[in-house]
Parts: C-alpha cells; structure tokens; sequence
C-alpha cells in the first residue's frame, strides 16, 4: 500500500525568502544569490501547487461559504504555473523582476493555501 502523504509546508521559511525580495528595502543581490533565490521559489512553487490544488479540491467540511477562497486558489495555481513556463530574460534587472514575480506567486499561493486550511502560519 503506498500512502501519498505531504510534508507539512514550512510558510515560515517560504514567507521569509518572499520577504527578502519583496521588502521595500530589498538590497542588491550579487548575481549568484538571485540565481539561488530564483531557483528556491521554483522549488517552492512546484512543492505548493498540488499542495494548493489539493486543498482546493477538499475544502474544509466542503463548505458552500469557501467558494471565493477556492476560486482564488485556482486562479493562484494556474498564475503560478503560467510564471514558472516564463522564459528569463538577460540582465540583472529582468532577472531581479522575474524572482519578484515568483515570489509573489508563492505568497499568494500560501495565502491560498492558509485561507483552505492546509497549511498554518
């Protein structure tokens, strides 16, 4: 019997790599460390969205008063998956841009996730 069981996600840490890049005083990243950044929140947003879809498919109690957090939350997953198939751009700035947008997407998608009950902050 294979039991298809989840991690629990870890918003804390997630939360506070968004916030690194979302800060209105987000400093300068040396190129490696946007490389790095960048390829963390793929690796989030590939962990969150069958997380997300999951919870979207079982709200809590099925609920009828959950229908606006289950649109939100499809909305989120599928904005994300069009942000990952993005081609990156050259340059420092398009780099920094698109890390912005990904970060973005993963604060939605654990608001998402948070609001369906499938996560605690």
């Amino acid at each position: 019997m294979t039991v298809n069981a989840s991690l629990p996600v870890d918003t804390l840490t997630m939360r506070a790599t968004t916030a690194r890049l979302l800060a209105d005083d987000a400093g300068p990243f040396s190129p490696r460390e946007l490389d790095t950044l960048t390829l963390t929140l793929k690796g989030y947003l590939r962990l969150l969205i069958p997380e997300v879809e999951q919870a979207a498919a079982q709200p809590p109690d099925h609920d009828p008063t959950m229908t606006v957090p289950v649109a939100c939350a499809v909305v989120a997953v599928a904005e994300a998956r069009r942000k990952l198939d993005i081609p990156l751009h050259p340059g420092a700035a398009a780099a920094r841009a698109y890390a912005r947008r990904l970060a973005r997407s993963v604060d939605w998608l654990l608001t998402g996730l948070e609001s369906l009950g499938g996560a605690q902050p």
